[in-house]
């Protein structure tokens, strides 16, 4: 028994009627009746019913095979055929359509029942079947989509620690020129701004690694000013001229609490995706307004375009992971689901208005930071750096790094012993342990990384002051390093300031 919903199309009242009876004594439920394939076809195909019994000749120019076919094209509905005559032709044809029974009238009430049953068991078996192919695929693609996202974490992870490396030794090597020129040379301007944009490479690097998921979010008190205007400065270079970039950013907003490469990976998100959507315009205007709401305490980032705009379905879905409009190989569609999981972290919360031919208008409400919450961040260098007399072993495998490192050391007044290979330094060092008051170790070596290293030096000695320092590394934390007896683990690129301070404090630790 089913109350299951059948079209009955037949063109014989009588047979209709008692059909009708016969399947509501069995407990199905009949919807609709059809004298003719056109009738069958239009109720089919507003009502959709979960089964059809379909003679096959039937008033009009459409026989019920004919029906039939029109209708599976669009709908998978069962059929079972009914005829009262059959020969080669009808057969030959009704097998193309793949009814679910062909049956001969008269038809018994018992062998309908039985038919209807397996044929409503075998359509529902078959949904299924496809319900579950299409979550295979819809999960198949989702662990694609992952293991991308892992792959590129793996490859950010490669490129964050040769290029963090690079950063150093290019950090150094300024900050070490600059500290020999006078204030008065005109060439400590240029080398003030050289040093600004290692600073921002090494912003970049971590939000590259930051959106791998190699790196935990820092967070920290500051204007937010800057990060807006140098995600627009980007912006501009890589945007055809024919997108206006129209910016508004009061000065005046006060402080949040925040990742800022967070933030800007929030900005150009969503400015790439006002641009997508009018890149089929001849020009376009992506306006960028950055407010203090007028009577809350929070920080307004508007984002708006004049783009095709969305319709209300799709705003819906924009925050659902590998959900796209755009083409194949033209995004992954985790974007927005980013963006949203940025600003959630934040405490704050997205505004979306769009309207289909006008474009849209993304607002990101971040909360201000209320007046003695804590201290804004700062990039001022500390003028005086601490130096001491003290004498330090400098271990790293990039002779340059090495030699660049030692030359900030000995301009700190440290006497510097350097190494570019471990084995060799932890042989000096067993030699004669008191000589060296710290060891400067990377962790990357060849042979014996700077771990290792620290755990023999640590044998030997387990008073022993030892810096780690890596462009990255994800088999090492600092809780374990802290945990063997290292007194510190920092992440290159860092600059003569905090290496300075990092040095000191290890050493006056005790």
């Amino acid at each position: 028994m089913s109350d299951a919903k059948i079209l009955i199309v037949e063109d014989d009242a009588i047979i209709v009627f008692k059909l009708k009876h016969t399947l509501e004594n069995l407990g199905y439920n009949v919807v609709g009746t059809a004298d003719t394939g056109k009738k069958a076809i239009d109720f089919a195909f507003s009502e959709s019913p979960e089964l059809i019994l379909m003679d096959i000749r039937l008033k009009g120019n459409m026989d019920g095979i004919q029906a039939a076919e029109q209708i599976r094209e669009k709908l998978d509905i069962p059929i079972i055929f009914m005829t009262a005559y059959s020969d080669e032709d009808k057969i030959k044809r009704a097998k193309k359509i793949l009814p679910y029974g062909y049956l001969l009238k008269p038809v018994q009430d018992k062998e309908l029942e039985i038919n209807i049953d397996i044929a409503l068991h075998v359509a529902r078996v078959e949904a299924e079947k496809r319900f579950a192919e299409e979550e295979r695929k819809k999960l198949q693609q989702q662990l694609f989509q992952a293991q991308k996202m892992e792959s590129l974490g793996t490859l950010a992870g490669g490129i964050a620690h040769d290029f963090n490396n690079l950063l150093f030794q290019i950090m150094g090597s300024i900050q070490i020129v600059k500290k020999r020129l006078p204030e008065s040379d005109r060439s400590v301007k240029n080398m003030s701004n050289a040093l600004q944009a290692t600073y921002r490479a090494k912003d970049l690097v971590q939000q590259i690694l930051t959106f791998s998921k190699k790196s935990k979010s820092e967070r920290r008190i500051l204007l937010i000013q800057p990060v807006i205007k140098e995600a627009l400065k980007l912006l501009r270079s890589s945007l055809p001229t024919t997108i206006q970039i129209d910016q508004h950013i009061d000065d005046n907003v006060g402080m949040i609490l925040c990742d800022p490469t967070q933030i800007y990976q929030v900005l150009i998100n969503l400015c790439t995706n006002a641009y997508h959507a009018m890149m089929s315009q001849e020009e376009g205007i992506l306006k960028v307004t950055m407010r203090e709401h007028e009577s809350e305490a929070v920080l307004e980032l508007i984002i708006s375009d004049t783009g095709h705009g969305m319709t209300p379905e799709i705003v819906e879905r924009i925050y659902d992971p590998y959900f796209t409009t755009k083409n194949t190989g033209e995004g992954t569609g985790l974007g927005l689901s980013i963006v949203h999981g940025i600003v959630d972290k934040h405490d704050g919360q997205i505004e979306v208005e769009s309207i289909p031919g006008r474009g849209s208008q993304f607002k990101v409400i971040l909360p201000l930071v209320k007046e003695g919450d804590g201290q804004a961040a700062t990039t001022d260098q500390v003028s005086d750096l601490p130096m001491g007399n003290e004498c330090i072993m400098v271990v790293d495998d990039e002779e340059l790094i090495m030699m660049m490192e030692t030359e900030i050391l000995e301009s700190l007044g440290y006497s510097v012993e350097g190494f570019s290979n471990s084995h060799e330094a932890f042989n000096r060092y067993q030699n004669n342990p008191q000589e060296f008051d710290l060891v400067l170790t990377d962790q990357t070596m060849p042979k014996l990384t700077g771990l290792e290293l620290s755990k023999r030096i640590l044998e030997l000695d387990k008073d022993a002051k030892i810096i780690l320092l890596t462009g990255f590394s994800e088999s090492i934390t600092e809780e374990q390093v802290k945990a063997i007896g290292i007194k510190q683990f920092l992440m290159k690129p860092l600059d003569m300031t905090k290496l300075a301070v990092a040095i000191r404090k290890a050493l006056d630790d005790d």
